[in-house]
């Protein structure tokens, strides 16, 4: 394919249609495309599987975790106790607002040491990825923390590795030739996973009985209290993953967005300024609860999410059944793409999709709406976002305190047009220069 996978697909369904299949080698592949057929994929448990792909057997080999595993009783359980703990430490709710405003505050006192021009993302990717270090190790970072820089450096790999040469999926004969990119696929995993795993042998050194202080402590009381043989060290590892792969490339990625569109369109980011200002007295912090009362920027949030489409094939899904959708028999063990690109971009759908215009998603009355059949940024049903609620508080608060605090530009001579993107399973912005300068 000479094109990215979601724009390949997407051509796809324009000219056959909102389903489509076809094989990729050995792989039944089938290519969702419209909010019908999409959503109903959500729905249906028989299609919330997920493939046992050669190249996710070399580092998950059990495929324990809440993204690599399939849908299955272990799977609900896992899904639900992280859901019950994570929000035991503030999981979407407003007792975890202050965590995000503090990080918040740090992400604003590095850019302010930082009067040249710069690409924000690595302090970006830290600042998202210390509010899960807090709620699963019960810490965060400073980010010249050097450890810290190498995980997250290993973390950010691992997304470009997941999308670089899958042909071993699809050709098991090539699996018997040595290749780079297996090798370093799998050693980036592993470079993680080593440092979770340490985490874990420390959290069982200074533990506490009956006091958890974080993800780590409630798992592993889980595993001693209640005996479970599901609970394990395995799933343990796995999911922490997971936590970091999940939360911190999508919000981070969103934000990077956000502030690259924000600079191309200077009196959008004006009218946001305009209406924190007028909602916030100054020094008044941010809440979540702000954003019912700033639909202007409510609105830029959304474009955001439905231009960029940070997870524009979400994650693959696997039929565990045979069964049907848009009245198309599915086979047992299909590949199943959702595509959110062709869907947030559909012109049937959609007026000039590809245009970045907030106002979009404004009502008659001014509000935000986004009861769109054809947006849905986090996904729905069983495999929906479990961290929606975590993405958009965090996306909000950092939005509004950068903004309030810094005028977001690019340097003179350079204002791209348009802004161009790479998929790396998530589809993120190319390396721009920004000037974050003061108010």
């Amino acid at each position: 394919m000479s094109k990215e996978t979601h724009l390949y697909f997407t051509d796809l369904s324009r000219e056959y249609g909102d389903v489509v299949s076809f094989y990729l080698g050995n792989r039944l592949t089938v290519v969702l495309s419209s909010p019908a057929t999409i959503r109903e994929a959500y729905r249906k448990t028989e299609f919330s599987g997920r493939p046992r792909n050669y190249l996710v057997k070399l580092y998950n080999p059990l495929f324990t975790g809440i993204v690599d595993a399939s849908y299955s009783t272990t799977w609900k359980k896992h899904r639900h106790f992280a859901v019950k703990s994570l929000s035991a430490f503030g999981l979407g709710k407003s007792s975890f607002e202050a965590q995000i405003l503090a990080e918040s505050q740090h992400f604003s006192n590095i850019l302010a040491i930082h009067p040249m021009a710069l690409d924000p993302g690595d302090f970006v990717v830290a600042a998202i990825s210390n509010l899960i270090c807090v709620m699963v190790f019960g810490h965060r970072f400073e980010y010249s923390d050097k450890e810290f820089q190498s995980i997250l450096h290993s973390l950010r790999e691992t997304f470009s590795s997941l999308v670089g040469d899958r042909s071993r999926d699809y050709i098991p004969l090539l699996r018997l030739v040595p290749n780079k990119f297996v090798t370093k696929h799998v050693t980036l995993f592993e470079e993680v996973k080593t440092y979770i795993r340490r985490q874990i042998e420390e959290h069982k050194r200074t533990g506490k009985p009956g006091e958890a202080r974080d993800y780590i402590d409630a798992f592993l009381t889980e595993m001693d209290t209640a005996k479970r043989t599901d609970f394990t060290e395995n799933w343990l590892v796995n999911v922490v993953f997971d936590f970091f792969a999940a939360g911190t490339e999508t919000t981070a990625t969103a934000l990077r967005w956000t502030f690259l569109y924000l600079a191309k369109y200077p009196e959008v980011q004006e009218r946001v300024l305009g209406e924190i200002r007028e909602v916030l007295a100054d020094g008044q912090a941010p809440q979540y609860e702000d954003l019912k009362r700033m639909p202007f920027t409510d609105a830029v949030m959304c474009e955001i999410l439905r231009l960029c489409s940070v997870a524009p094939l979400a994650l693959v899904h696997s039929a565990t059944e045979e069964g049907t959708i848009g009245g198309f028999h599915v086979p047992n063990g299909t590949d199943i793409y959702l595509n959110l690109w062709a869907m947030h971009h559909d012109e049937r759908l959609w007026n000039e999709p590809m245009e970045f215009r907030p106002e979009r998603f404004l009502g008659m009355d001014g509000q935000c709406r986004k009861d769109f059949e054809a947006y849905l940024p986090f996904g729905t049903g069983h495999r929906g976002c479990m961290g929606e609620q975590l993405a958009k508080m965090e996306f909000f608060i950092f939005l509004v305190t950068t903004i309030r605090t810094f005028s977001v530009t690019f340097p003179i001579g350079l204002k791209p047009d348009p802004i161009e993107g790479t998929y790396k399973l998530v589809y993120e912005p190319k390396t721009y220069d920004l000037l974050i300068q003061k108010r």
